[in-house]
C-alpha cells in the first residue's frame, strides 16, 4: 500500500527517500526514536516483505546504580544493600 503526507511536494521522491532512509537504518541496525510512537519509542527497523517494521527496544525498569534516601549508592547487589 502506498501513501502519502499531506506535506509532499513530489510524492515519487517522497516515497523513495523514505525507502533509501530505512533501507540504510535497517542495513545498518541504527536505533531510531520516534516521539510519537508508543512506549518505548525506541527500536529497530527491519524489512518486512515489500515494507518495513519497527521492533521496540528491549525494556528493563530496575537499575543497577541507585540512591537509598540519605542520597548514598547503594550496591546493586541485594546482599548488600544497607542505608
Amino acid at each position: 500500500m502506498r501513501w502519502y503526507a499531506f506535506f509532499d511536494q513530489d510524492c515519487d521522491m517522497a516515497e523513495k527517500t523514505r525507502r533509501r532512509v530505512n533501507d540504510m537504518v535497517a542495513a545498518e541496525k541504527l536505533q531510531v526514536q520516534g516521539f510519537h510512537d508508543p512506549f518505548p519509542g525506541l527500536g529497530n527497523v527491519e524489512k518486512d516483505g515489500s515494507g518495513y517494521r519497527v521492533v521496540p527496544a528491549p525494556w528493563n525498569p530496575t537499575r543497577s546504580d541507585t540512591r537509598c534516601h540519605s542520597g548514598a549508592r547503594v550496591s546493586a547487589n541485594p546482599e548488600s544493600r544497607r542505608c
